[in-house]
């Protein structure tokens, strides 16, 4: 029987490579979207320039600093703990950055802090991945794996980004539906035609925003949580406000 011949294509066939080679691209995906993200979170901090250049140093600088290092400890250490270690820490900080954000706590020494251990990670978990391939795929299958890296790494470098500005779309695409379904109200004078306007860009940035400035300010209050709760009873359930 023949063996297939080789192609760009042929480590996909091998269920390890296949697995890990999806889960590199989701990491990457996910790494992408971070820079791309906390550079434009931190203009919204801080109008320093010197401080959203130091974002980006702080997702290149552990690469250069430890790149040797953590060449070192794939050859040492069991690289499968590696790769664990390294994903876990990331997906933690991750979602460390996300709550921080969401509620409205982050200050820019934060994303700068967080952003450093998130490329701390990726410095330890680079080479650990790149000196696994070897294990996974046969010789003549080596150069096609290392290609399918670098479209890995291509292609969330494209995709990454893509989607943090997808949100910015979607807000801008019902923002002008909304204003040209108003602009179509026949018999408005350019008065009433500016108000509804305004009235809805209003709307539609209180959609968008007002739960989740909502909640923090009432998680910073005293008994603020349930003052939020009684109210929205009194709005949707007007009788049952009234006998509270």
């Amino acid at each position: 029987m023949t063996a297939s011949p080789n192609t760009a294509w042929s480590p996909l066939r091998r269920p390890l490579f296949r697995a890990l080679w999806i889960s590199d691209v989701v990491s990457s995906i996910g790494t992408w979207m971070h820079d791309a993200a906390a550079a434009w979170l931190m203009t919204l901090l801080t109008p320093s320039p010197l401080m959203v250049s130091l974002v980006q140093a702080a997702t290149t600088l552990p690469l250069f600093l430890l790149a040797l290092p953590g060449g070192a400890l794939a050859d040492i250490l069991d690289r499968r703990r590696i790769l664990l270690v390294t994903q876990v820490w990331l997906c933690l900080m991750a979602a460390l950055l996300g709550v921080l954000t969401v509620t409205g706590m982050i200050q820019p020494w934060m994303l700068l802090a967080i952003t450093l251990a998130i490329g701390v990670g990726s410095a330890v978990d680079i080479p650990a991945w790149q000196a696994m391939i070897p294990e996974v795929v046969p010789r003549d299958e080596l150069p096609a794996s290392v290609g399918l890296g670098t479209v890995a790494i291509n292609v969330a470098r494209a995709v990454g980004p893509a989607i943090v500005e997808l949100r910015g779309y979607a807000e801008d695409i019902r923002v002008a539906e909304i204003r040209r379904s108003s602009a179509r109200l026949k018999g408005l004078t350019p008065e009433q035609g500016a108000a509804v306007e305004a009235l809805t860009a209003g709307i539609v940035n209180k959609l968008l925003h007002g739960p989740t400035v909502a909640l923090r300010d009432a998680a910073a209050r005293p008994g603020g949580l349930r003052r939020s709760q009684s109210r929205i009873v009194r709005v949707l359930r007007p009788d049952r406000g009234r006998a509270a």
